[in-house]
């Protein structure tokens, strides 16, 4: 592999786009998924299906709540896998809320998240980076600023992306 391959999945919750991008990356032997959804009580079963259905060949990574933490955690994961490598990232509006703990400043940090993923993924060739999220519209009414921050982080990111790489979605 020349450069590194992304994968973007969008759609409805619980409509099975992790299952979907797990089985497509089956082939690959090393494989880092990183969650990012919060470990709370109204997230057990979300969680426990998703454990329960990878195979011992995945690295699991959880978020940490701290962005530059996180980001340093993956990249040292991939520094110690020999050849290619698949990431998956599963939730990035999850990821962007977890590590934003004032909503007010959920829209600067959607541009600082995607710069850093962004960057994450141009500093390898080696990897297949799977990157997995909600579409903008399944946000419940009272969660807007959700919304308008998914699809600044979308855009961002893709308008980088695509320069760049053929991404697929």
């Amino acid at each position: 592999m020349s450069k590194s391959e992304v994968w973007f999945y969008t759609g409805p919750r619980n409509c099975g786009k992790s299952e979907q991008a797990e089985q497509k990356l089956s082939s690959i032997n090393n494989r880092i998924y990183f969650g990012t959804i919060i470990d709370c009580f109204e997230n057990i079963e979300i969680i426990k299906r998703h454990k329960q259905r990878r195979d011992d060949r995945w690295i699991l990574l959880e978020t940490s709540t701290f962005l530059l933490s996180d980001i340093g955690v993956i990249r040292s994961e991939i520094n110690r896998i020999d050849g290619e490598c698949a990431c998956l990232i599963d939730g990035l509006t999850s990821w962007l809320a977890s590590t934003t703990p004032q909503i007010n400043n959920i829209l600067h940090n959607s541009k600082i998240l995607s710069s850093l993923i962004v960057d994450l993924i141009n500093s390898y060739t080696n990897v297949i980076w799977v990157l997995i999220d909600v579409t903008p519209n399944e946000f419940y009414e009272h969660e807007t600023i959700y919304s308008l921050a998914c699809d600044s982080l979308y855009k961002n990111i893709l308008n980088e992306l695509e320069a760049v790489y053929l991404v697929n979605y």
